[in-house]
């Protein structure tokens, strides 16, 4: 049981981990796009 219960929580650690890393990439990506997009305009006008 122990066992099993230990390794629910370190799955779980994983996914939040994860999770956690994910957002943070799509928010770069964003803000990344956002200004690249921005200058690529400025660019062209």
């Amino acid at each position: 049981m122990g066992f099993s219960h230990d390794n629910i929580n370190a799955s779980t650690n994983f996914k939040f981990v994860l999770n956690s890393t994910v957002n943070k990439l799509v928010i770069n990506y964003i803000r990344y796009s956002q200004f690249f997009c921005a200058s690529f305009v400025q660019v062209l006008s």
